[in-house]
């Protein structure tokens, strides 16, 4: 049983890889299986035809806009037709607004964030809000 879900590093370092943490975020929800609090150094595969990932990638692109832009690393989507688009100059800014988001195909994300550059209450109010979490930790802690 997960308690804190702020926590997610203690427990995600124990899957084999990548894949296995997406399909567990895929079976129990994408915003309430996110990684709002410790989102440094997650890859993100976000199938576009799903309402919750949609949301969570607009949200990634919010919180990139408040933490930093360059956050959002190695952008690419797969099209609904199987056509790649690598996404050359980033995620479209139209995508900031959540009914410009496609709603086909899959879109692939890195998500590096420095420290000093963490907005940890734009973060934790995602936990609590989107994944109805309950987080009573300070930033330091």
């Amino acid at each position: 049983r997960i308690a804190d879900l702020h926590n997610e590093k203690v427990f995600s370092v124990r899957f084999a890889d990548g894949e296995q943490v997406n399909r567990l975020r895929n079976r129990l929800g994408t915003l309430v299986f996110f990684p709002w609090i410790q989102l440094e150094q997650a890859n993100f595969a976000l199938q576009l035809h799903n309402f919750d990932e949609r949301t969570a990638l607009c949200l990634l692109i919010h919180l990139a806009k408040k933490e930093r832009l360059t956050n959002i690393q190695r952008p690419r989507w797969i099209k609904g037709d199987g056509t790649e688009d690598p996404l050359t100059f980033g995620l479209p800014r139209s995508w900031e607004t959540f009914s410009n988001i496609p709603t086909e195909g899959t879109v692939y994300i890195s998500y590096k964030c420095a420290p000093e550059d963490r907005n940890f209450k734009v973060r934790k109010s995602n936990l609590e809000t989107y994944s109805n979490w309950v987080c009573d930790v300070t930033e330091n802690e």
